[in-house]
């Protein structure tokens, strides 16, 4: 292992672009992933993998049957601790309209509590960002808000170093917010009970899918399709139960190039769960198109998440550049026989079995058995 410090623009723009580098892991923003694999594209192999992991507007749902003390306890961890400066961080809670006045009033409440200063001290709660650019931005972002009557709260911060008060803004809903604000800052917005599948909806239709919350003592509130394979991980701390699931994917563009190839790739496709599309000469039948496609279109063509060609490197260059030149999440191109790993994806779900605070079934109004016994 060889470590190169510098600045991404330098260093990191060069080993994106060496020849000889055979793959890239990176961390951090989704414009800065798409200019890397739009380098890797035109510069390595074609089968070159890019692993990007790159925050998100991470959503969290707080319905009425939750205890408040406890989804307030997580929101001011999630959003706040590191200052906001995590990619899991939480950026949009929503709140059941029932109980956002009450709901809000004890956040406040609990951020009046929060100490900012000396992360080396442990009394300190929120320490500064990491550059005086990111606390202006930021700060900007904030006092725009405030401007629109938007600002909710804000703490003080210390006049030293570069340091933001956390902060909450009301947001109509997820659809407000076009980035991810990489600080000390929590969006509100508020939902009405017959609104909570189109909440759901709202979220995933961001194309973000990094973390997710759910406050509720509803088991039954809303249920996914079942996974391919669900593994139950390492017994964690008492009171929590951990879960891996691994999901299907979605539509899986078998280009062949050879109709044998493409029916060996849809194949593989549908044993992980996921539907094929083949366009290869000689295809016949649902959900096949008779010739070859232009790898150009590729760049705008809609409706899968994974290209699957067992094909020659000017013809998988083609179709590489391709992809990287799409706007949105970045579509993996499979050049190997490893089909069945792009075709599904790891969720982990973990939920804390202490809320359990009642009885579920009176909170979801479901008629329980005769003998069912109520705290």
């Amino acid at each position: 292992m060889q470590y190169l410090p510098g600045t991404g623009a330098e260093t990191g723009n060069t080993l994106i672009r060496h020849p000889k580098t055979a793959a890239v892991v990176f961390t951090g923003s989704t414009r800065t992933a798409q200019h890397i694999n739009l380098a890797m594209a035109e510069c390595l192999a074609p089968n070159a993998p890019l692993i990007a992991e790159t925050g998100g507007i991470n959503a969290a749902i707080v319905d009425s049957t939750a205890l408040p003390e406890q989804a307030v306890r997580d929101t001011i961890w999630s959003a706040f601790q590191s200052a906001g400066q995590r990619c899991s961080a939480l950026r949009l809670l929503y709140i059941q309209e029932d109980i956002a006045p009450g709901f809000l009033t004890m956040l406040f409440g609990a951020m009046d509590e929060l100490s900012l200063g000396d992360p080396w001290l442990m009394e300190t709660d929120i320490g500064p960002l990491i550059s005086t650019q990111a606390q202006q931005a930021i700060q900007a972002y904030i006092e725009s808000a405030r401007s629109e009557g938007r600002l909710l709260k804000q703490l003080k911060a210390p006049k030293l170093g570069s340091f933001v008060g956390p902060a909450v803004i009301e947001v109509n809903g997820i659809q407000d917010l076009e980035d991810e604000i990489f600080g000390p800052v929590l969006h509100i917005a508020r939902y009405r009970a017959e609104d909570y599948a189109a909440t759901i909806d709202a979220v995933n239709a961001t194309g973000y899918g990094l973390t997710f919350g759910l406050h509720t003592r509803i088991d039954d509130v809303y249920r996914p399709e079942p996974e391919l394979l669900a593994i139950d991980e390492m017994t964690g701390p008492t009171g929590e139960s951990n879960r891996l699931g691994i999901w299907p994917r979605g539509v899986i563009l078998c280009l062949g190039p050879t109709l044998e190839d493409a029916l060996a790739q849809a194949g593989t496709a549908r044993r992980c769960g996921c539907p094929a599309v083949i366009v290869a000469p000689g295809a016949t039948g649902p959900g096949c198109i008779d010739g070859l496609l232009n790898r150009a279109h590729l760049s705008e063509l809609k409706g899968f998440e994974v290209v699957a060609l067992a094909s020659d490197d000017a013809d998988l260059h083609l179709a590489r550049l391709a992809l990287a030149k799409r706007a949105g999440k970045l579509i993996p191109l499979c050049a190997s026989e490893n089909l069945d790993q792009y075709c599904v994806v790891e969720r982990h779900t973990c939920i804390d079995t202490t809320a359990a605070g009642g009885n579920a079934s009176l909170l979801a109004q479901v008629d329980g058995d005769d003998d069912m016994e109520t705290d």
